[in-house]
């Protein structure tokens, strides 16, 4: 139909950030770029408490919506069907969660993490979209002022937690980790808070991810 592919990017700062960073350069004819991203707002239903290395607790902002009222208004929000949701998650899931009143590393459990994103997956594929989910990358070693030195530990947990669910629900991935942890090098295009993507580069990385996002479908 020539139209340009509707994707939808869901997610957290890292998405929300990129897509602003990324703004001002972003010229492709090829895709349309829907921001369903909110800072420090993984979406997740009823997302447990969080803490920080120097266990401080982590709340949601006030205007963090669950994705269950958020992804509908997201692709509301476009005047035509969206093609693909792109599921850039689970940095929110790398530091210690209080669960069943015990605080829980992610390496004892994500499943309650997986089963909210098992039903993200089956909310879009009922609204005819394709779900892609980003696989998060390691952060750099500036991350620390959150996540706790084991942070490269934490986010196997969870990458493997998540291609685990990728595979049982027949979906496909991009792996962020490739993008910006190229050559093992996960600082190169995270110099500011070794989490977000450099301003600078914004562009670059978006039009790397967009492509990935186009080859997995």
């Amino acid at each position: 139909d020539g139209e340009p592919t509707a994707i939808a990017v869901f997610g957290d700062s890292v998405p929300a950030w990129l897509l602003r960073d990324a703004a001002r350069a972003f010229a492709r004819r090829d895709v349309v770029l829907i921001n369903g991203a909110n800072e420090a707002c993984d979406g997740a239903v009823a997302l447990p408490l969080g803490r920080d290395r120097r266990e401080a607790e982590l709340r949601p902002p006030a205007d963090c919506l669950e994705w269950t009222e958020s992804y509908p208004a997201t692709l509301a929000s476009f005047d035509r069907p969206v093609d693909v949701g792109l599921l850039v998650i689970g940095q929110a899931v790398t530091v210690d969660r209080l669960i069943a009143d015990r605080w829980t590393h992610p390496c004892e459990s994500t499943g309650w993490y997986v089963a909210d994103v098992r039903e993200r997956i089956a909310y879009l594929r009922d609204a005819d979209v394709e779900p892609v989910i980003a696989l998060p990358a390691r952060f750099g070693e500036r991350a620390t002022f959150v996540v706790p030195d084991d942070h490269d530990e934490r986010m196997s947990c969870v990458r493997t937690a998540l291609v685990g669910l990728a595979f049982e629900q027949q979906i496909q991935t991009v792996d962020l980790d490739g993008l910006l942890c190229a050559g093992d090098d996960c600082e190169g295009r995270r110099r500011h808070d070794g989490i977000h993507v450099d301003p600078e580069v914004a562009g670059d990385v978006l039009d790397e991810l967009v492509d990935l996002t186009l080859a997995a479908r």
